[in-house]
């Protein structure tokens, strides 16, 4: 077992990285499916979780340089997929009778986006050498140590340090006016990185702290925020597309589409709003109080929680 704070975050990122790598050479082989581009972003959130929440043991500049790598990858992937659900909607139209040409040229154009994305995120993938980066990760093990005054506290006693600063971004950005659709982005973007932060909490406490019913709320959220950002995504996109437009006709198809999405992200998003004053927000509220009181009290872990063993 493994209980100091600094060992902790060597293990979990070891076990993240591995993991990643995993991911990495399974979306090589099958040639990046959407399940597995899915898995790869997850895997990078997930990696990312571990540099932030012991942030306070971490080497600054080497988890800085591993998570801009991880940026570049996650957004590698993030490409593939929102071009291939916007792909899959425009198809949608372009099967039914109301199809014209202009939305069959919309289509095209991003079936070419689409493929120049597959073949970027390939590249990316092709650049990472599973030796080096294990390296990496080696050095950045080696370099993981406890810089405050006094001794090294445990996992248990470290526990609100590790996860305040995550939840404090994330009430900020909820206590936000989410009238505006940039600050919703904001909340679920933070709504992300203290889920994945707490899938970390309980690989350390198990059931000693009630993450699982915290991640289900925030998940609940997510919900809520997906499809509205998939909206304001496929907006900017065909906003891009209409800039490459050939003709009138083109970027008139181009503006329907465009006038399409946005009226269904206002939908999506008077739909979250009244989802959150009608008990959403009060719901993770309660759920954060829960998590946060069972984390004050890891002092008093029973056996086997607070502390972490190596992946075997």
């Amino acid at each position: 077992m493994e209980s100091g704070l600094a060992g902790a975050a060597g293990i979990l990122l070891e076990e993240r990285i591995l993991r990643l790598l995993k991911t990495v050479r399974r979306c090589s082989k099958q040639g990046c499916c959407p399940d597995d581009v899915h898995k790869l972003r997850i895997a990078t959130r997930r990696t990312d979780a571990v540099l932030r929440m012991f942030a306070v043991v971490m080497p600054r500049q080497r988890v800085r340089s591993m998570r801009q790598s991880l940026r570049q990858l996650r957004r590698a992937a993030g490409a593939v997929r929102n071009l291939d659900v916007l792909v899959e909607r425009i198809e949608s139209l372009t099967r039914s009778d109301a199809a014209d040409a202009a939305e069959s040229w919309v289509l095209f154009e991003l079936r070419n986006r689409s493929g120049a994305a597959r073949e970027h995120l390939s590249t990316v993938l092709e650049s990472i050498d599973p030796k080096h980066l294990k390296r990496r990760l080696g050095k950045l093990q080696s370099r993981i140590r406890w810089h405050g005054g006094g001794g090294e506290p445990t996992v248990a006693s470290a526990a609100l340090l590790l996860v305040r600063p995550e939840i404090d971004r994330f009430l900020n950005s909820a206590d936000r006016d989410l009238t505006d659709i940039a600050r919703v982005h904001r909340l679920r973007l933070q709504g992300k990185r203290l889920r994945y932060m707490f899938e970390s909490v309980e690989r350390i406490w198990g059931n000693a702290v009630p993450a699982d019913r915290l991640t289900s709320a925030l998940r609940r959220m997510q919900e809520q925020l997906g499809d509205l950002n998939d909206q304001a995504t496929a907006i900017e996109i065909l906003g891009s597309v209409r800039r490459e437009a050939p003709d009138d006709s083109s970027r008139s198809g181009t503006d329907r589409l465009i006038d399409s999405h946005r009226r269904e992200l206002n939908e999506r998003h008077d739909a979250f709003l009244s989802w959150w004053s009608d008990g959403g927000r009060h719901d993770l509220a309660v759920e954060i109080e829960r998590a946060l009181l069972a984390l004050a009290q890891t002092g008093a872990l029973i056996p086997g929680h607070g502390s972490v063993r190596r992946p075997g």
